[in-house]
């Protein structure tokens, strides 16, 4: 385990994060400094380098956001859960989140991997969805996933539709034909979790039956000629 893996393990399990608030992540680049208590800032801070880089700053931005959205989860719990991802994740907790927030291309994503974490807290998903969720996560844009909800009804949106398909959140439920055109869309049981538990929809999400409905076709033989 490196030096940072083990710093931010400390640092999450640590009951010093209730000190992390939003206000001193908003001015991090002028108090890097007031972060010294914790482990995994004062790795950079001792670093053999005289700056800290743009993208260590950008890093530690997200990280700092992670701890502060569940600093309020009980230390025991996140204890537990360090537990759990590590005996499922085959690794270190400190290297499976810490490469996770690395991957992540926008803060707000933070909030929803946090989102999920507090959901297996709760019992409301198993480590498997959060793993299995977060991995998706990172793969799709911040301005698709905004759009999953788009999906609860059949749909199909240009660009969106491609996006999400590919990572799995959404799945074919209907094939056009010349009288009605296009191909439909619903979320997969996958997609509906990851938008009610990481983007925390309220409203009730009903998956659709795993049928997919073609319309009628008019097969002709590719052989025959036309008269």
């Amino acid at each position: 385990m490196s030096q940072l893996s083990t710093n931010f393990t400390e640092t999450l399990s640590s009951d010093n994060i209730k000190n992390i608030t939003e206000d001193l992540i908003n001015v991090l680049d002028c108090t890097i400094s007031a972060f010294t208590e914790f482990p995994f800032i004062d790795y950079f801070l001792k670093a053999p380098k005289a700056i800290i880089s743009v993208s260590d700053r950008i890093f530690i931005r997200k990280a700092l956001k992670f701890f502060s959205d569940v600093k309020d989860i009980p230390q025991e719990e996140r204890y537990n859960f360090i537990g759990e991802l590590e005996a499922r994740g085959k690794d270190t907790a400190g290297d499976l989140l810490l490469s996770l927030i690395n991957r992540l291309d926008n803060i707000h994503k933070v909030t929803i991997v946090t989102n999920l974490f507090r959901a297996k807290v709760l019992k409301d998903i198993t480590i498997d969805d959060f793993i299995r969720l977060s991995s998706i996560l990172e793969r799709i844009p911040i301005v698709d996933l905004y759009n999953l909800e788009k999906f609860i009804s059949p749909a199909y949106i240009v660009g969106v539709t491609e996006v999400l398909y590919a990572s799995g959140t959404i799945r074919l439920c209907k094939i056009g034909d010349d009288d009605n055109p296009g191909d439909e869309y619903v979320l997969t049981e996958i997609g509906a979790s990851l938008l009610k538990h990481g983007l925390k929809y309220q409203e009730p999400i009903i998956c659709y039956k795993r049928n997919v409905h073609i319309t009628q076709l008019d097969w002709k033989n590719v052989n025959s000629k036309e008269k």
